[in-house]
């Protein structure tokens, strides 16, 4: 073997063991973000803000003292996903869908929906996500696939009530589940408005910034793995249908909610967000609660939040 020939073999043994490292790297990556974390008491430890000072909490008596249901659909890759169906005292076609957001909890987003169950008499359904909590699957998606659920749970509650209207409510990963959904062409028209607090921009975007604040800094290079090793390995994209990319196709109103102080999904989202719903004939909103960590802007100030998000849905959903 001519030298030259040796070291062409021994380049191409060097990249193809890099490409391979460089697939394991975003694989091992990908499979730690994606699995849920089923050990966490939810129940008994909701989050707390990083300075310690305000603390997640849910409407447990009313949740427990209020009638409901729990309730099932088939995803369309074949899992059991899980729902409770608080239908309201007084009749009702108004609906909100609650969906939690990574790693969450159903209950997370109680404390917002008792008011609209008792100031605006909606009916409320809360759902597990997949792969959270009594719902089956093994890995999360980011909302890629989970906008499919969503579309799923709307159907479920048109198949018993026709004249439904629907408010899609979402919670971080839920958030920006609801925003991609605004944007399918499958979104049922009893879909009236959308609430979204606190959801990212781009799945790409937040999962190497995620990957970033367990890893500390980590090379471009290796980041774009990750998005390699989710198509290749989880069937999932972390391109395609990006909440700002579905928010431009979409013609539902909707309500914009972050923290001002929201260092997990970064403030900066929220005037990307706002700024993607370019249809100048849809109704659109906005709400910052300054000092919020992320996800507690309904924990740090409960009556502008419920304030803005009620008037919202009235001037929707009649």
């Amino acid at each position: 073997m001519q030298l030259y020939q040796i070291i062409l073999l021994s380049l191409l043994i060097l990249i193809v063991v890099l490409f391979v490292i460089y697939l394991i790297f975003g694989y091992k990556v990908v499979k730690i973000m994606l699995t849920p974390n089923r050990e966490r008491d939810k129940e008994h430890s909701p989050a707390v803000s990083p300075d310690k000072t305000h603390q997640q909490r849910y409407e447990q008596v009313w949740l427990k003292n209020t009638s409901h249901t729990e309730v099932s659909i088939v995803s369309f890759d074949k899992l059991k996903l899980v729902g409770y169906l608080y239908m309201n005292k007084v009749a009702s076609n108004k609906y909100i869908i609650a969906v939690h957001g990574y790693n969450g909890y159903w209950k997370e987003l109680s404390i917002p929906c008792k008011h609209y169950y008792e100031d605006l008499g909606y009916n409320i359904l809360f759902i597990d996500q997949r792969a959270q909590n009594k719902s089956e699957g093994k890995y999360m998606s980011m909302g890629y696939n989970e906008k499919f659920d969503i579309i799923k749970w709307c159907n479920f509650i048109i198949s018993s009530d026709s004249q439904a209207q629907i408010c899609l409510f979402g919670h971080s990963m839920g958030a920006a589940t609801v925003m991609m959904d605004c944007g399918m062409k499958s979104l049922p028209r009893n879909v009236k408005c959308a609430i979204e607090d606190c959801g990212y921009s781009s799945i790409k975007e937040q999962v190497n910034y995620i990957a970033n604040i367990e890893k500390r800094t980590i090379p471009d290079f290796l980041l774009s793995s990750l998005s390699v090793a989710a198509k290749l390995f989880f069937h999932i994209s972390f391109t395609k249908d990006s909440p700002t990319v579905m928010l431009n196709r979409s013609k539902t109103p909707m309500l914009f909610i972050h923290g001002g102080s929201d260092t997990y999904v970064p403030f900066k989202f929220l005037e990307r967000n706002y700024q993607a719903l370019t249809n100048k004939d849809v109704y659109k909103d906005k709400l910052v609660v300054q000092p919020a960590c992320h996800g507690m802007s309904f924990i740090y100030d409960e009556k502008a939040y419920i304030e803005k998000s009620e008037y919202f849905l009235q001037k929707c959903i009649k």
